[in-house]
């Protein structure tokens, strides 16, 4: 893992915030030094975000600045939702779900960017934390849990467990994924895969190829498959982005 510093220097590379490094370039310049504020103010200038940096557990590990401590995933959290946020750019109130979510940061940042229509599919236990940690951070009135139903369901984060996710009939927008699918049995990433199919317009991935099959390998042959793309990631060396556009399924209703 790399120090939260360089992740969130990686970060700013990928939105533009700062030149992206050259290790070819080294002998012709100086040593660049990466201080922490001055990249979050490079990335408010070029993003126009000013993120909040939410602490709700004690001595968190990461980087001290002004905002709060910064962790490795911090940063992850921040460029997944910018990546959310480019991918329904053009959708108003965009329906987005994550597959495996860890804490819940993503949901966060990706609220903060205006998408508040954010489901959640997971381990009854991985839950239980993402429901603490986003209490904590954009209070209970903004998240639901299964079965609750709420007027404004449509501006809440949604935790839901795999069952409720693949017995449902509700459409998205976008399903993301993100480092969980290649390391599950290929059984339970193919019902995924296959439901994703079925009720999303885009999937977007950022997957490892080190196990025993990898994400093209569950795409490849779907016949409404309509495009896909495949990039190395920009904040994960091993990883792949990969983005695919889901034609309408036979079963939408």
């Amino acid at each position: 893992m790399i120090p939260a510093i360089d992740a969130l220097a990686r970060f700013a590379e990928a939105i533009g915030a700062i030149p992206l490094d050259n290790p070819e370039a080294y002998s012709i310049r100086d040593v660049v030094v990466l201080k922490a504020e001055d990249l979050l103010e490079k990335i408010e200038r070029v993003s126009g975000w000013r993120f909040s940096v939410p602490n709700p557990f004690p001595h968190e590990h990461g980087i001290q600045t002004s905002r709060g401590v910064i962790s490795y995933r911090t940063s992850q959290a921040l460029y997944q939702a910018w990546r959310i946020k480019q991918l329904t750019r053009e959708i108003s109130n965009p329906r987005v779900a994550e597959i495996g979510a860890g804490l819940g940061r993503t949901a966060y940042y990706a609220r903060e960017l205006g998408i508040a229509d954010y489901t959640i599919v997971d381990l009854p236990l991985t839950s239980v934390s993402q429901a603490y940690w986003l209490g904590r951070v954009v209070g209970q009135d903004a998240i639901s849990l299964c079965d609750e139903a709420f007027v404004d369901a449509d501006r809440r984060i949604k935790i839901i467990p795999p069952q409720a996710f693949l017995e449902s009939d509700r459409q998205f927008d976008l399903i993301i994924n993100i480092d969980s699918i290649t390391e599950m049995d290929i059984s339970i990433a193919s019902a995924y895969i296959e439901k994703i199919f079925e009720c999303a317009s885009t999937f977007f991935s950022i997957n490892h190829e080190a196990n025993a099959f990898r994400v093209t390998d569950l795409l490849t042959g779907r016949s409404n498959l309509q495009t896909c793309t495949r990039n190395p990631c920009w904040m994960r060396r091993g990883y792949v982005e990969e983005v695919a556009q889901i034609a309408p399924s036979r079963f939408e209703s």
